[in-house]
């Protein structure tokens, strides 16, 4: 990824230098590739044969990390469940497990090496558990934590790292990139999937793949359609449920945020969903400025609040109620 190659390069550089902190913090956007990058550089700095900041990938270190086989490598990420859409927290067994490999010797030449992935999935005893070794660190130990919701780790983790800040690839990077991927997509389509990643080029890629441009459009018309009395909450909240969670409310989020931004201009072209133009056209027309900020303020809550223990049918069902309620009385009072 071309757009993280300064972060690459400075980690590279810091490493070779003696320099590099126990512990790495790794923040940025959603779909911008952060877990991509840390994987890249966690694989240049067990390598044997590096080239710059680039790892050869033939070397038996590469080999056994490609194979997930390195024992200098540990990786740790929530567990997902697919059936139900959702991930579970990192609990403290995993971080005492994690702490405990990193204290052996390494068996290769290279640092023991551990990346924790949404690291803000941690609970609270996993977070106070980690802590505590990032306040002991083992020698020649290198922790990286990756998260895109920086707000959610704990300020005293967050101290005891040196953070990194990675930026979104520029659009022709974006597009570039995603044509590398040789998916069956036009110029139009690329563009059209980085417009609603808000220019993430991992999001995009999944947006293509999984016929998502789709599927927005239908969660849309949906919501349309019950605010029209057309449909009903249990049909919206069983379409939503087929989708990704996080992903559709996040697209509901962005249209919240164009209905507001045509209120506040009455421009078309001061919205970012440019196709779905119509529609958030229509809702301005139902929805006052301060009812857009108000849904938008709740989706917000429920987005920051989300997790695996919370049930999701309860939560979308008491959304798209409190959004057809207003709704209602709007119309009411008109």
């Amino acid at each position: 990824m071309s757009w993280h190659q300064a972060f690459y390069q400075h980690i590279s550089e810091r490493y070779r230098l003696g320099s590099l902190p126990h512990a790495v913090l790794v923040y940025g956007e959603e779909g911008i590739g952060k877990a991509q990058a840390v994987n890249n550089v966690a694989q240049s700095l067990l390598c044997q044969r590096v080239v710059g900041a680039e790892a050869c990938g033939e070397c038996q270190p590469c080999q056994l990390y490609q194979g997930f086989n390195h024992p200098n490598f540990t990786r740790l990420a929530p567990e997902k469940n697919d059936e139900k859409k959702t991930q579970s927290p990192i609990k403290i067994d995993q971080i005492r497990d994690l702490s405990s490999k990193l204290v052996m010797t390494s068996q290769y030449e290279g640092p023991n090496i551990a990346v924790i992935e949404q690291a803000d999935m941690m609970n609270h005893f996993a977070a106070n558990s980690l802590l505590k070794t990032l306040e002991e660190p083992t020698s020649n130990t290198i922790i990286f934590l990756i998260t895109s919701q920086l707000s959610k780790l704990l300020p005293t983790i967050r101290s005891r790292c040196q953070s990194y800040s990675l930026k979104k690839a520029s659009a022709d990077e974006a597009i570039e990139w995603l044509k590398e991927q040789q998916l069956d997509a036009s110029d139009k389509e690329y563009l059209q999937a980085l417009q609603i990643a808000g220019g993430a080029p991992l999001t995009a890629l999944a947006i293509l793949e999984n016929d998502v441009i789709a599927q927005r459009l239908s969660l849309i018309e949906s919501i349309l359609s019950l605010l029209n009395n057309q449909s009903t909450i249990a049909q919206v909240v069983e379409l939503t449920l087929k989708m990704d969670f996080l992903q559709s409310l996040s697209f509901v989020q962005n249209f919240l945020a164009d209905v507001i931004r045509l209120h506040q201009t009455a421009d078309k072209m001061s919205i970012v969903n440019v196709d779905l133009a119509k529609f958030i056209k229509q809702l301005s027309a139902k929805v006052t400025p301060r009812d857009a900020y108000l849904l938008l303020d709740e989706l917000n809550t429920m987005l920051k609040n989300y997790n695996a223990s919370i049930n999701t049918q309860l939560m979308l069902e008491s959304f798209f109620a409190s959004w057809h309620n207003m709704l209602t009385n709007n119309t009411k009072t008109a």
